[in-house]
């Protein structure tokens, strides 16, 4: 962890103030680092040796997650702008139109369907909680019984005919992500 007069963390630490959506991997042949790699937030910590497929495994999730923050479409019969995925918040189906809601609490209206959405999306972690509704599992922060609770607090349904579906792609997400 040391390369010249500085080390990994140092370095680590500037280069987020440099470019703050950087990725840091550190490797080391010394578990006792694992403490300081937190405070670069590091996405992955190895110890040496390591071992090549489970170190594939771990980078394929790390480069995922990298493309799915700068990931997005352009179409100009929706959006005058780039709308990146990591925006969305959920898609509501209403009135034969698709409301894209998004962080930043903004609205776009669209004549797609939810199905056109669900096969753009599907592959980066959306799926059906209720047949009107495509959520974003990034943004769940609770579930209720019939319901899911999203990180601003809004209210999905979720219907029993989907919840084990949703249930699953859920849990592959979680477990995709760590």
């Amino acid at each position: 962890m040391e390369i010249n007069e500085e080390n990994g963390i140092d370095i680590g630490l500037e280069l987020q103030e440099i470019k703050h959506d950087c990725r840091i991997i550190i490797t080391t042949s010394y578990s006792k680092y694992a403490i300081d790699g937190y405070k670069i937030h590091a996405d992955r910590y190895f110890i040496k040796p390591i071992n090549q497929l489970e170190f594939n495994l771990e980078m394929e999730a790390v480069i995922k997650k990298y493309i799915k923050k700068t990931i997005g479409f352009y179409d100009s019969k929706i959006s005058n702008h780039k709308i990146f995925i990591k925006d969305i918040l959920y898609i509501e189906f209403v009135d034969r139109k698709s409301t894209i809601h998004k962080l930043d609490g903004n609205t776009i209206i669209t004549n797609c369907s939810l199905k056109y959405w669900y096969d753009k999306l599907n592959e980066f972690g959306f799926a059906y909680p209720y047949k009107a509704f495509l959520v974003n599992f990034e943004y769940i922060s609770a579930f209720k019984k019939n319901e899911i609770i999203l990180i601003n607090n809004e209210s999905i349904p979720l219907s029993r005919h989907y919840k084990k579906e949703f249930d699953q792609k859920y849990n592959d997400f979680l477990h995709e992500m760590l």
